[in-house]
This record gives C-alpha cells, sequence and structure tokens, in this order.
C-alpha cells in the first residue's frame, strides 16, 4: 500500500485541486513540477483546463504535442475542462461563433484520439476523481508513474496540430488530409469552391 503515489503539478493553485485526496490514506499524495498533466495516478493522466485556458491552447502546437506525448506515455488520459455553467455563459457571451466550434471540434478530435474529456464544476470534480480512483484501487494492481522523456515535436505532428484547430478537423480528417495532399498550403488551395466535405471547414476559415 505504501508505494500507492498521486502526482499533483506543484503549479496547480485551486488548493481544491491540491487537496483533493486529503481524506483518504491508501496512497501518499506527492505535490511536484510535472513534465506533463496536472493530475497523475496508476498510468492515468488529467490534464485541467478553465473553459477560457481550453479554448486559448487549441491553437497552440505546445498543448497537442504534450497530449501526443502523453498518448505513449500513459494508458488512460483524461482532459478536465474546468467550468461552471455560469462560468460558460459568460464566457460564450463575448466569443464568436468560431471560438465555439473550435471547442466543439476539439472535443471531437479528443474522441478520435481515445482521449476522455469531461466538463466539470469545481463542487463536483473531486468527487468524481477520487471515486474514479478508488475504483483503480480496488479492482488492479497500482502501476507506478511511467518516464516521459522529452522531445521535440515532428513536422507531421505540427501539420496535424494546425489543421485540428480549424473547426470539425478531427485526428482522423487531418490525417487523411495530410496522407492526400502533404502540404498545408495545399490543402488550403484545395479547399475554395470545393465539393469535398472535409475541406468545407478550411474553406470557410479562408475563402469566405
Amino acid at each position: 500500500m505504501n508505494d500507492r503515489k498521486i502526482f499533483i503539478d506543484s503549479r496547480e493553485k485551486n488548493e481544491s485541486i491540491r487537496h483533493l485526496f486529503d481524506n483518504q490514506s491508501e496512497f501518499r499524495v506527492i505535490i511536484s513540477k510535472q513534465e506533463l498533466g496536472d493530475i497523475i495516478f496508476d498510468g492515468c493522466l488529467i490534464e485541467r483546463k478553465t473553459i477560457s485556458d481550453f479554448s486559448n491552447s487549441l491553437t497552440k502546437s505546445d498543448f497537442w504535442n504534450k497530449l501526443f506525448q502523453a498518448k505513449e506515455a500513459f494508458s488512460k488520459i483524461f482532459v478536465w475542462i474546468d467550468t461552471t455553467p455560469y462560468q460558460n455563459i459568460k464566457f460564450m457571451s463575448y466569443r464568436n461563433k468560431y471560438i465555439f466550434d473550435s471547442i466543439e471540434g476539439a472535443k471531437v478530435t479528443l474522441d478520435s484520439l481515445d482521449i476522455t474529456w469531461r466538463e466539470f464544476d469545481k463542487e463536483h470534480a473531486s468527487d468524481y476523481f477520487y471515486r474514479y480512483f478508488k475504483k483503480i484501487i480496488s479492482e488492479k494492481k497500482y502501476v507506478p508513474k511511467p518516464e516521459v522523456k522529452k522531445k521535440g515535436k515532428s513536422l507531421t505532428e505540427l501539420k496535424l496540430q494546425n489543421l485540428m484547430s480549424i473547426p470539425q478537423i478531427g485526428y482522423k480528417t487531418a490525417l487523411s488530409l495530410l496522407k492526400e495532399y502533404k502540404y498545408l498550403g495545399i490543402i488550403v488551395n484545395k479547399s475554395k469552391n470545393t465539393d469535398d466535405k472535409k475541406l468545407k471547414g478550411i474553406e470557410r476559415i479562408f475563402w469566405k
């Protein structure tokens, strides 16, 4: 039992997150700087984002690059979108439809990558993950924290990330487009006045 640990990133400023497991004794909570993720336990990684932070991250290669890295090391990945109904309404009230579509498109991309995402307010998130990890403890042998090595993003990963930042372009569609056309410039040019459903989202961004 003593070797079971949960790691919480030291940059997490939300006290309710840092003390998520204070009321249990099955495993130690270690607060330290993490290379990837905000919470790590039993081969699982949780990346926590506010709704605005999540939106701002979608066009940044670093966000997607870290998810690709995490896929190689962790058996299960969660993206926790930390929001409340009020915050959600307030955020969307001054954002245009493009931002909303980008968020919805990113959720589809996460699904295609087999990455679980959940929208929580702070009141319910701690309880959800506490019950989730208690279930892991009761069902299987503990998996130690995997080693994660830094690596640079490949050109293909960068192209995929750029395409997936466009609304309605998920991982599978982006991969298919790159296999067919090879270069981003060609994909953009092909999207003009297109009948191809895969290119319609790109056409709306660059040609409408």
